[in-house]
């Protein structure tokens, strides 16, 4: 990908990322590049290089192909989960419990156990 304006240029500067996510941009549709590349280099102003880099990471994770997707990435800060592979399943082993036919559960039996207490 070669760069065509000075914002493009400034923007892949940030690295294999930052390809990753014009690339990306461009190929969902997104028709306002320009303004959008301008758009970020001001986060990058405001927020730093090493955060933008971050939130671009999750934003090609998330496939947030604007700025304004990579702005409230930002502006979730740290606080957001990492998304990774499930782990393994949670074996555990339960008390056994006494065991009851399903017809312990009509409306019927319940109603006459209930009469029964009251007396």
């Amino acid at each position: 990908m070669r760069p065509r304006s000075d914002a493009e240029r400034a923007f892949l500067a940030l690295g294999d990322v930052a390809h990753t996510w014009l690339r990306h941009a461009a190929a969902s549709g997104n028709t306002r590049l320009g303004p959008e590349l301008a758009e970020l280099a001001a986060l990058e102003a405001a927020h730093g290089r090493d955060a933008l880099v971050a939130a671009l990471h999750r934003a090609v994770d998330f496939g947030r192909w604007n700025a304004a997707g990579v702005r409230s990435i930002l502006h979730a800060g740290t606080g957001v989960p990492t998304v990774t592979a499930p782990g393994d399943a949670l074996v555990i082993e339960l008390p056994p419990t006494a065991q009851r036919p399903l017809s312990a559960y009509r409306l019927e039996q319940l109603t006459a156990e209930r009469a029964g207490s009251d007396s």
